[in-house]
């Protein structure tokens, strides 16, 4: 699946830059119905015991879409991600079949003023959204590469615009990543400049939880029309961005919808980090192996809605109306936002034959409600026009929503070229300072953070000074910003509560010659898991230890203690990290003369270990 997923995130692309290709009636549509259907048979090469399967590819409830009918063959147990499969004694080939009925709409949440960066606070059950993972790491380079892009900029929604445009324009899509097995990482991303969609997502992912941004992954299906794939619905990965007061918004930077998706992007799961395994399996048997074949799905478009109405107005200006045999123009795109929200498009801009165009063909343009910008490209004519002919050069800006805007210039050999750079200032590359902070990332409440930055006249928050320590009275998502005159650092820490658990056992009657068995109910408290939780039992006649790993909510272990290590009388003090110890008394009962002066005997040892050591 990795390889499909790759190839048609990788094939799209050429239909995007010239996005009249696009069978506009679905790709516009403000709604589409489709019938889905993920299938997949699993063969064995000998019966097994138990066969399970969590699948996790189908259409889910999600914002933007509805399931409006869901047939499961056979029944399945449904969780919030996935559908467990399971057969007992399977002697056949199985197949799995999930059709679905889903609406899908064009989804912009409606932003309608700027919202505050760096965030304040950020809610605990996002925490994982800021985190680096596997595929999407976060390292230092990410982190100060996403700063450097972003700059000082204090509305939230234009750093996501920035980091999203920045992806776009510097990473190449290039097939020589995919890996059969899995993506590349973010860091590898940004190291090559290369990579396919889900690649692509994985760094601005990356580069918004750098910067205290929560951001998740999204995994489904979208659309083209391309006359080389055998069907025009395919895998694609696309990102959703949270922000206070709004919630998860989508991009798709490969799509250049920045802030928005078309109708014809499903979402099939989300997930911390850029996953494309589309089901596990498990088997039980003697020399069973398992021949799942691949997860397969099939789309046919049942209907569509109106088209969506178009959020822009478009009008083209020519710098010059009449130019010289090799000479320079600027083409200018008077473009209006005539929506009360933020609004995010693309514009092309559709050359004539002997022309080329020297600055990018397609720019994203993120406008405030009811604003209106200027986007210019840079055009130059063929410098071998014939004398004494004169050219008209027809230009067309084309908007992602399929607003058009058409315009046209005359060149001769004889008219006027005027110099570049009277009509086209190159951007200059600024490398933007950074400031170096040390502090950790993950906190305790009511716990010291030290904070240490370098560089002159740094502010950490309210106090001016390079070095700071603070302390959080709740759990949650905190951010810092250190910043100096030409710099600014985001801070981002996860804080948690100390992890505590509570302990509690208990112990049946024993008689001479059983084993002692004992009940332990581990509980964590404050909400915080317990990785690698040992317990230890002490005892005058024995000390026994138990490794008993995570621990999450409440667990009950059972121990059992030899009957050749216990007096008649008996304590066993039991203690955990992060919990305070326990004591459990009780009596063994003989059961004959022999047993007592065991038990006797057993207990004036007990006496004299407490005594010596």
């Amino acid at each position: 699946m990795r390889l499909w997923f790759a190839l048609f995130c990788f094939v799209l692309l050429p239909s995007l830059a010239s996005s009249f290709v696009f069978d506009h009636t679905v790709y516009h549509a403000q709604d589409v119905f489709l019938d889905i259907s993920v299938e997949n048979t699993i063969s064995f090469s000998s019966s097994p015991s138990l066969l399970e399967m969590e699948l996790f590819y189908f259409p889910q409830h999600h914002q933007g879409q509805e399931l409006l009918a869901k047939h499961i063959s056979p029944p399945a147990i449904q969780t919030n991600t996935s559908l467990l499969f399971s057969w007992d004694d399977p002697s056949a080939p199985l197949s799995i079949r999930v059709h679905s009925t889903v609406q899908s709409s064009f989804l912009r949440p409606e932003i309608r003023a700027p919202i505050l960066f760096p965030y304040t606070t950020i809610p605990a059950e996002l925490a994982m959204y800021l985190q680096s993972a596997e595929i999407i790491v976060i390292t230092p380079e990410i982190e100060q590469t996403a700063a450097r892009i972003i700059g000082n900029e204090t509305d939230a929604v234009r750093v996501a615009f920035l980091l999203a445009s920045w992806v776009k324009e510097h990473i190449a899509y290039e097939l020589s990543s995919v890996t059969i097995e899995a993506s590349q990482t973010s860091q590898w991303v940004l190291e090559n400049r290369i990579g396919v969609c889900d690649e692509l997502t994985s760094l601005f992912i990356a580069f918004l939880r750098s910067q205290g941004i929560p951001a998740r992954f999204v995994s489904g299906i979208a659309y083209t029309n391309l006359d080389i794939l055998d069907t025009p619905w395919g895998p694609h990965g696309w990102a959703e961005v949270w922000f206070p007061g709004i919630g998860w918004v989508p991009y798709d930077v490969t799509y250049g919808q920045f802030g928005w998706v078309d109708a014809t992007h499903v979402v099939f799961r989300t997930s911390v980090d850029a996953q494309t395994r589309a089901a596990s399996y498990s088997v039980t048997g003697r020399d069973t192996r398992l021949l799942p074949g691949p997860v397969e799905r099939f789309v046919s478009l049942i209907n569509r809605s109106q088209e969506i109405t178009p959020d822009v107005v478009l009008k083209v200006t020519p710098a010059l109306d009449r130019v010289g045999s090799g000479g320079f123009n600027r083409i200018d795109a008077h473009v209006v936002n005539t929506r009360p929200y933020y609004v995010s498009t693309e514009l092309f801009l559709v050359p004539s034959t002997r022309m080329q165009v020297l600055s990018a063909q397609s720019v994203p343009v993120l406008l405030e409600p009811f604003q209106s910008v200027s986007v210019p490209w840079l055009v130059q004519v063929d410098s071998d026009l014939r004398r004494g002919h004169s050219y008209t050069f027809p230009l067309q800006v084309v908007s992602h929503a399929g607003v058009r805007a058409n315009v046209s210039f005359s060149a001769t050999s004889h008219a006027a070229v005027h110099e570049r750079s009277s009509l086209w200032q190159d951007e200059q590359s600024v490398s933007a300072e950074l400031i170096d902070c040390s502090a950790p990332r993950v906190a305790r409440v009511g716990e010291p953070v030290h904070i240490s930055c370098v560089g002159e006249d740094v502010c950490i928050g309210s106090v001016c000074a390079s070095e700071k320590t603070v302390v959080f009275d709740a759990p949650g998502v905190y951010t810092l910003v250190a910043q100096s005159a030409l710099a600014r650092r985001v801070l981002t820490f996860s804080v948690s509560q100390e992890p505590k658990l509570d302990l509690s056992a208990s112990v049946e009657n024993v008689f001479r010659g059983e084993d002692a068995v004992l009940r332990i109910v581990v509980s964590a408290q404050n909400e915080v898991p317990v990785e690698d939780v040992e317990l230890l039992l002490m005892h005058p006649l024995f000390e026994q230890s138990a490794h008993i790993g995570l621990v999450s909510d409440e667990s009950t272990f059972v121990l059992t203690i030899p009957s050749s290590s216990l007096a008649r009388q008996n304590t066993v003090t039991i203690s955990a990290p992060y919990a305070s110890p326990i004591t459990v008394s009780f009596e063994v009962f003989p059961t004959s003369f022999q047993d007592r002066v065991f038990l006797l005997v057993h207990a004036a040892f007990a006496w004299l270990q407490e005594r010596i050591f």
